[in-house]
């Protein structure tokens, strides 16, 4: 009421559900532009799915992550969205301030062998990396881990991955040292699994409706996606990869082996991030998002 502020943008992720819910309670005459990302299945666990519904009825405006979540959302709630009042824009894109020039030449050109690079938790398939590091080992993929939070708080697993000698551990990295220390690799690890939903946006679950946040930190490096050839399902990450070039799909682990050696398809991949970073990046956002706050 201080402040008198013309729209309250109201983001991102199921913690902020409760404070937006008294925003709104509080009728402030001021409207509401909810942006959701993570996640529905989290907010019903957490027992605030009537909030969710709510604000998707009472905001003034709607901000979804892509189109595969507004087709699960109007799917959940039997609701048609509003194209004047809805809008679909990741909510975890990084500054332009960090996609900066600073490529680093490629390991794999010092070595031979595949270099891949995760920033989080490593999950292959649903699985952690101690069931996985052996057969990436096999295959010939080295995968360089960054963050001690996971580090320490699955210090077993990371002992067996480091067995295998294809497991490399490094501290956080921060924004600014992105591309200079990112971009060495030949490709990144986002949220790697198996869909089972079979094209029928019903039976999507988190990982087919997410954008992780870690894919914009690959795209400032100019990072290929790995990704499991999920063709015949809706996921959001493989729909975006596909249109943009910059996924790294594969099947089984042999073959993502092969397609990460197949220098020509790779380089390809790596021109096509550096092409679309932009479109990955907040700031080229800005304009469509204020326009649409005027618009609400």
């Amino acid at each position: 009421r201080r402040i008198r502020p013309d729209v309250i943008y109201a983001p991102l992720n199921w913690q902020a559900l409760p404070l937006i819910a008294e925003v709104l309670d509080a009728r402030l005459g001021v409207p509401v532009v909810f942006h959701f990302k993570e996640s529905p299945q989290m907010a019903m666990e957490m027992g605030h799915w009537r909030v969710v519904r709510r604000l998707l009825r009472e905001s003034a405006g709607l901000v979804l992550i892509n189109q595969e979540c507004r087709d699960w959302f109007e799917a959940a709630t039997g609701e048609a969205f509003d194209d004047a009042t809805t809008l679909l824009l990741d909510g975890d894109l990084p500054a332009a301030a960090w996609a900066t020039d600073d490529w680093a030449p490629p390991l794999s050109e010092r070595d031979g062998e595949i270099h891949t690079v995760c920033v989080g938790r490593v999950r292959v398939e649903g699985r952690d990396v101690v069931d996985s590091m052996t057969d990436l080992a096999r295959a010939g993929i080295h995968v360089h881990l960054y963050g001690e939070t996971y580090q320490k708080w699955s210090a077993d697993w990371v002992a067996a991955g480091r067995e295998t000698g294809h497991l490399h551990l490094h501290p956080l990295v921060l924004p600014r040292d992105w591309v200079r220390e990112l971009s060495q690799y030949d490709a990144a690890w986002p949220h790697v699994h198996r869909s089972t939903n079979e094209g029928d946006i019903r039976r999507a679950h988190w990982d087919d409706l997410n954008l992780p946040a870690r894919l914009g930190t690959y795209a400032v490096a100019g990072l290929p996606w790995i990704a499991v050839d999920n063709a015949g399902h809706r996921v959001a990450t493989q729909s975006l990869a596909r249109r943009l070039g910059i996924g790294v799909f594969y099947t089984e682990l042999d073959d993502l082996a092969h397609r990460l050696s197949d220098r020509a398809s790779l380089g390809a991949a790596r021109r096509a991030v550096r092409a679309h970073r932009a479109e990955l990046l907040f700031d080229t956002h800005v304009g469509t998002l204020t326009d649409f706050f005027r618009k609400v």
